[in-house]
């Protein structure tokens, strides 16, 4: 379990950098093209193209990352109301069936990333490069979330097996 997370943590710090970095440049980038824009009537063609890639990649990445730090929306009112136990339960069944989810979307956008539809397909104003490379994010984000599933389901259980572990032995010592 130590070295999945460590695993984690360095992707995780990984992600974290690389979405700061692209929208630190998206930022400059959208910034850079107004002032082209409305004071001296020019723009670049591919500038408003490479935000929109970027914002895919950003929405998939960042979306793993606040997934590993518990940032997306969950079912807080529900879980509220249950013991630890109860709560414990509940999270290994949403995160298995997340995993499950996860998973299934790793494969897919693997798949779509080659489909020759998608690997013949170019973008023009970034200078033909394949489009496969902006859906790669895809795969690469729910990839993400995948391992972070499995270290999260993994916690969850051994908290689970402590939890049962002190109570038996809670009972034992009475």
């Amino acid at each position: 379990m130590k070295i999945l997370s460590k695993i984690c943590d360095c992707i995780f710090t990984i992600l974290k950098y690389f979405v700061a970095a692209l929208l630190i440049f998206m930022t400059l980038l959208t910034f850079v093209e107004v002032i082209r824009r409305y004071f001296f009537s020019q723009t670049f063609l591919w500038s408003e193209v490479l935000v929109r890639y970027m914002i895919v990649w950003c929405t998939f990445l960042g979306g793993a990352a606040a997934f590993r730090k518990g940032q997306l929306v969950s079912f807080d009112l529900v879980v509220q109301k249950f013991g630890v136990k109860k709560k414990l339960i509940f999270e290994i069944i949403v995160n298995i069936l997340i995993l499950a989810f996860a998973f299934w979307l790793t494969q897919m956008g693997a798949e779509t990333f080659f489909k020759p539809s998608i690997v013949n397909q170019k973008s023009i104003e970034l200078g033909g490069i394949s489009i496969r490379w902006i859906y790669l994010g895809i795969p690469i984000g729910f990839l993400c979330m995948t391992l972070f599933t499995v270290e999260k389901v993994i916690g969850n259980i051994i908290s689970l097996k402590k939890m049962n572990a002190d109570q038996k032995e809670e009972v034992i010592t009475s």
